[in-house]
């Protein structure tokens, strides 16, 4: 028995990891037919942080039925309220995150619709909005607002996550322990992706060309997660937290 539990044991969770993959394939045939159906663009986003009506879970709901295609069967901890930080102390630590009540409408479809385990990378929408100042003007440029674009295998579209979408800068640091994902908006938030769900230092993805694979957890780092992202920034082997150096470099 002791020899055979850890056997098992990794063969449940590869098990999960082959169903997690399933989803996130799901997922990217539901994107490339919203893509479709509006022009080839992505949904628009969330505007302003208080209006679900742009979020992928609420704009995609036309093309999928079932809730549990937003769960990783592997995330089986749920977060709960924590500090008052912008949408962070919303998310699970490393599983399912419960909707905003303050912002978001109860989904009425199935027990499981409040809640996901995966996470859009936040520089794939089509926000409408061109000409605004400040921060978020000199964001809009970054973003991919379509699926055709070059190197479309190289941009993530939505992982395994702790919230339902981030946007990750070169410079964001890695989280000091598994499952430190709690950031301030807009830093770090690459801390949200960045959780060894998958062991061994993986979590999974699906691309902007809808192809499905695992991704380590240092390599997320040498994505391109938005037009003018460095990838070849990232944290130095030196600045890697202890739990994660021990993981494949890239």
């Amino acid at each position: 028995m002791a020899i055979l539990l850890p056997v098992l044991g990794r063969a449940k969770g590869q098990a999960k990891a082959v169903v997690c993959q399933s989803n996130l394939r799901q997922w990217g045939i539901i994107f490339s037919m919203y893509t479709i159906d509006n022009n080839g663009s992505f949904p628009i986003g969330d505007q302003g942080r208080h209006d679900p009506k742009g979020l992928w879970m609420y704009v995609l709901r036309p093309y999928y039925s079932d809730g549990k295609l937003r769960l990783c069967p592997m995330a089986t901890k749920p977060r709960k309220k924590g500090a008052h930080q912008p949408f962070a102390a919303w998310g699970p630590i490393s599983g399912w995150m419960p909707g905003h009540p303050d912002c978001w409408p109860a989904e009425p479809d199935t027990p499981e619709a409040n809640y996901l385990s995966y996470g859009l990378n936040d520089w794939t929408r089509n926000d409408p909005r061109t000409a605004l100042g400040g921060p978020l003007g000199e964001r809009l440029p970054l973003l991919w607002r379509t699926a055709d674009v070059r190197g479309a295998g190289t941009i993530p579209l939505l992982l395994d996550s702790s919230f339902f979408g981030s946007d990750p800068y070169h410079t964001d640091e890695p989280p000091e322990y598994d499952g430190d994902v709690v950031v301030e908006f807009n830093k770090n938030e690459m801390k949200r992706f960045c959780l060894n769900r998958h062991q061994n230092g993986m979590i999974n993805g699906v691309f902007v060309n809808w192809s499905v694979r695992k991704i380590g957890l240092k390599e997320l780092w040498k994505l391109k997660w938005h037009r003018k992202f460095d990838m070849n920034g990232g944290p130095t082997q030196n600045e890697w937290p202890d739990w994660m150096k021990g993981f494949k470099d890239y």
